[in-house]
């Protein structure tokens, strides 16, 4: 089906995941991440997961050293997490973040929050290194194309680690790029449900369900992951179609103006259109005549009209 092809060629070049980042693999230079309780006290033994995966844990000073790897891509969800503290979440960007301070809250009694649980076999170190291998074997198989292997080393990830929603959401990547937009909604769902917070989960989710033109629920999605850091131009240039559907002219402008029109080719005749609605026939025009000159093509007439 047309919309089928569209898609994936939107999620293979613009959709931000812990495989096809932004911002491409961690630098050679490590980073140092400080834990400290609310009153500013270096915690020692603080896990760090980034992508879901086990990177290092903090010295006696609080200290959190991540180094480089081949196969590390940023950017991708940090957790910290020690025992009788809550676990604090964070997008990790690169080397911009050196030296910045994690603040872990202490529980007042009962167990971390989580959108899922872990049984104590996951929790064991060799369970949970090799799982690590797997994963991080299948984001070299995925980057080289090959989907079979990928798919397969992510499952016995999987099997190990069960509760890992960096494995669930590589598997929605993996079916995505096979061109299975259902079958990857349905791991973005799972990891989804395993933890709403995620914002790739989340945002992932979200473009799927455009897709399948599950609109309202698409918006919802799209909203909470870009609040929690979602930072894919995609999910922006969808909620910018979504609210000039429901004749949201000012949300729609808005969300239009943040992405590049070098890899939205129709962002200007979009805005155009919600310009128009506005009343602001002058820059509509000009944002008209940006499309036109990108893409010249003959057009009848105007795309747009002003507001009765």
């Amino acid at each position: 089906m047309r919309i089928r092809i569209v898609v994936v060629a939107v999620f293979a070049a613009c959709m931000l995941s812990r495989v096809a980042a932004a911002q491409g693999p961690f630098d050679a230079r490590s980073l140092h991440l400080f834990v400290q309780d609310s009153d500013g006290r270096p915690i020692a033994d603080a896990d760090a997961l980034l992508g879901g995966m086990f990177v290092d844990r903090s010295d006696y000073n609080g200290v959190i050293t991540i180094r480089s790897t081949p196969a590390m891509i940023l950017p991708a969800i940090l957790e910290v997490s020690a025992h009788g503290y809550q676990p604090h979440r964070m997008i990790l960007e690169g080397q911009r973040q050196d030296g910045t301070v994690v603040r872990l809250e202490r529980l007042s009694g009962g167990a971390p929050k989580s959108g899922g649980s872990v049984s104590a076999s996951e929790l064991q170190p060799q369970v949970r290194a090799e799982s690590q291998r797997l994963h991080q074997a299948a984001l070299g198989a995925l980057q080289a194309r090959d989907y079979g292997a990928a798919e397969r080393l992510l499952l016995g990830a999987l099997s190990l680690a069960p509760s890992s929603v960096a494995i669930h959401n590589n598997l929605g990547v993996v079916a995505l790029r096979r061109g299975e937009i259902d079958r990857s909604g349905e791991w973005f769902e799972k990891a989804h449900r395993i933890d709403s917070r995620d914002p790739f989960a989340a945002g992932n989710l979200g473009i799927v369900r455009w897709a399948q033109r599950r609109h309202e629920e698409s918006r919802t999605l799209l909203e909470q992951a870009v609040a929690a850091g979602f930072a894919a131009d995609t999910g922006r240039y969808l909620l910018g179609l979504l609210a000039l559907e429901s004749g949201r002219w000012k949300e729609a402008e808005q969300r239009l103006a943040t992405v590049p029109a070098d890899r939205f080719r129709h962002r200007d005749l979009f805005r155009a259109a919600a310009l128009a609605r506005l009343g602001r026939d002058r820059e509509a025009a000009k944002r008209l005549a940006a499309y036109r000159e990108q893409n010249p093509v003959p057009m009848l007439g105007s795309p747009w009209r002003a507001p009765d």
